[in-house]
Parts: structure tokens; C-alpha cells; sequence
């Protein structure tokens, strides 16, 4: 995770107002405007971004749906019932884009791959 806010910068700076505005959110409301203005001013780290998504991933989906990127992870049943993994990700103006023949054994696998793929739409969009 951290290869990729530092690939992508501008993504990155997405991501991390995100989290940030979460972890506000997620403070009492009866908290003075000051102390949530200093944890503003502090901010969120990439290495708090990577400890974030690597325990749930899919917790930013939702900053690519804010921005229009949908990412949709769909499961196969192949030869032998064995199952794999595929995902796409749907730009509003650009359409799907997904890596055709490319599988994985596992969600999360496949989740990783769209959050790469969201990443790199996401930089050109901004």
C-alpha cells in the first residue's frame, strides 16, 4: 500500500483526506472545534493508510465510489468447480476496464489487483 500512495500522489492525497475526515467524523461531536482542527492539522499517514486497508481493503471502495471509479469483484466457477476470482472497475466516463484472462485464487487477491487499478484511474482523473 504505501508503493502505491507514493506511485500515485495525487490519488494518495484523495485517500488520505478520506481517512482523515473519517477519523474526524468518527470523534464526539461535543469535542471543541479547536482539538478536531489540530487533528486536521496533524493529519494521516501513509504508514495509518496501509495499517487501515491492509485489514479492510474494501474500506476504500468507498473513496473510489466518491470519485466515480466502481470496483466489482466477481467470483467464477470453472472446470472441476474450482473457483477464481475477477474484478473490474467501472469509470463513469471511460467504462470498465479490467484485465481480461487475469484471475486470482482469492478475493482479497483480486481486491488488491482493483485497489492497484483504481489507484492508477484515480491519478489520471485528478
Amino acid at each position: 500500500m504505501i508503493e502505491l500512495l507514493e506511485k500515485y500522489p495525487k490519488a494518495a492525497k484523495v485517500v488520505r483526506q478520506y481517512y482523515l475526515e473519517k477519523l474526524i467524523e468518527s470523534l464526539k461531536t461535543d469535542l471543541p472545534e479547536e482539538f478536531k482542527e489540530h487533528v486536521r492539522q496533524q493529519g494521516v499517514t501513509d504508514e495509518m493508510v496501509a495499517k487501515l486497508v491492509d485489514n479492510q481493503p474494501r474500506s476504500l471502495f468507498d473513496v473510489f465510489d466518491e470519485n466515480e471509479l466502481y470496483i466489482h469483484v466477481g467470483v467464477l466457477i470453472g472446470i472441476n468447480n474450482s473457483i477464481v476470482f475477477k474484478y473490474q472497475v467501472n469509470d463513469l466516463l471511460l467504462g470498465p476496464v479490467f484485465k481480461d484472462g487475469v484471475s486470482f485464487k482469492t478475493r482479497r487477491e483480486s481486491e488488491k489487483a482493483a485497489i492497484e487499478e483504481a489507484f492508477k484511474l484515480l491519478e489520471e482523473k485528478l
